[in-house]
């Protein structure tokens, strides 16, 4: 009852003894599997603790069958909880909606300045028009190289 209990519950995500306890006495699911008894979370705890190898490898029986039925794809999953120190202030994060606007306008800035003609002032106009609070222009160098 308890490999059952343990295996329904980590199928659902669930990891902790008190959690368990507690859905033994009031999840249907785990109330059929306990057969209506509410383990103790410190018997729950032991039982993992003593049987914890047979446990690896009983888990590790039902990932690759469930691997062989196309269940799940097994692999390595890496995650990382680097915290990085920085000094972005809010009002410099902008919404989806204001760098879609921001690139539109950019976009017709552009094309305005394409079909205008050439001139040193014009691509000095360039820069300042597509260059927004110290962001380079849309298309960086090639921009300016492609007409000079």
């Amino acid at each position: 009852m308890r490999v059952a209990l343990l295996l329904y519950a980590y199928s659902l995500g669930v990891r902790s003894p008190r959690e368990i306890e507690r859905l033994c006495e009031r999840d249907i699911g785990f109330r059929v599997i306990a057969a209506n008894h509410s383990p103790d979370h410190t018997t729950i705890s032991r039982f993992r603790k003593e049987n914890g190898e047979a446990l690896k490898s009983l888990f590790m029986q039902v990932l690759r069958l469930c691997k062989d039925v196309g269940l799940v794809k097994m692999g390595v999953v890496a995650l990382d909880g680097s915290k990085i120190a920085s000094n972005a202030a809010l009002e410099a994060n902008w919404a989806y909606a204001h760098i879609q606007g921001e690139a539109e306008r950019r976009l017709r800035m552009e094309k305005m300045l394409n079909d205008a003609q050439y001139s040193p002032l014009r691509d000095r106009m360039a820069r300042k028009l597509l260059t927004v609070r110290g962001v380079r222009p849309l298309r960086g160098r090639a921009l300016y190289k492609k007409r000079g």
